[in-house]
């Protein structure tokens, strides 16, 4: 489920904007009236897409919150402004949001924007990642930078409902692909899937019984359609 944070600081305005997410599907949602509560949030709550307004009453100037928000992180921004003059557009240009909705606006041009915003996020975020030619290392998308990772460095692989935890000993990075995706681009028999929602590196693996797997701290469930196919790999390891 997408996660969408509103930056607004009109309260009737904020309930109104959350009432219409919530009727077309969008649940997950999380609003501030505070650029000091703002980083925090982004830590905390790593949203997906940001509604903001960028003209408070009280406190400082929303495109400069919008700034902080681009240096700290790629997230995508939707300015929603009754500003339209040109002295405030060609500060926005430089922000370069993924949308500008002018108020008042209908309910339709808000929906059908942030479903067009996260479509084009997600499918840019389909090659978030890149495979060097010798299998070794990953190249992950994390705020801005693509990381270098040893895939054997890592854990194991958990599945939620629209991204990826990929977890190491010391490292744990959001991916947002199709786990077939990245599952064909990992070494061959080393990454096996033991649950519907996990794929662990049998190579790391600490211990193992008829339910559940050890891998550092991390107990790890095993399924029952999986517990054979896994076996498997664990004796071909051990022989």
């Amino acid at each position: 489920m997408n996660r969408i944070l509103l930056i607004e600081d009109d309260m009737v305005l904020t309930e109104t904007i959350r009432e219409l997410l919530e009727i077309n599907g969008f649940d997950n949602i999380k609003s501030t009236n505070s650029d000091i509560e703002v980083e925090n949030i982004l830590t905390s709550f790593n949203p997906d897409l940001i509604l903001m307004e960028i003209e408070f009453r009280y406190q400082n100037d929303g495109i400069l919150i919008a700034e902080k928000i681009r240096q700290a992180s790629s997230i995508p921004i939707i300015i929603i402004s009754s500003l339209n003059d040109s002295n405030t557009i060609e500060r926005v240009k430089k922000i370069k949001p993924e949308a500008y909705i002018l108020k008042p606006f209908c309910k339709e041009t808000l929906i059908i924007t942030i479903e067009l915003v996260l479509n084009n996020v997600n499918s840019k975020n389909r090659s978030t990642y890149q495979l060097q030619e010798n299998h070794t290392y990953l190249y992950i998308k994390d705020k801005g930078w693509l990381r270098k990772v040893n895939v054997y460095e890592i854990d194991y692989i958990e599945t939620a409902e629209n991204h990826l935890r990929i977890i190491s000993s010391n490292t744990e990075f959001i991916l947002r692909c199709a786990i077939k995706e990245l599952l064909f681009n990992l070494p061959n028999g080393i990454f096996v899937r033991v649950h519907k929602s996990f794929v662990v590196n049998i190579r790391n693996i600490d211990a193992i019984n008829g339910k559940e797997l050890k891998i550092g701290d991390h107990f790890i469930p095993i399924g029952k359609n999986h517990y054979s196919g896994l076996q498997k790999y664990i004796t071909k390891i051990n022989s």
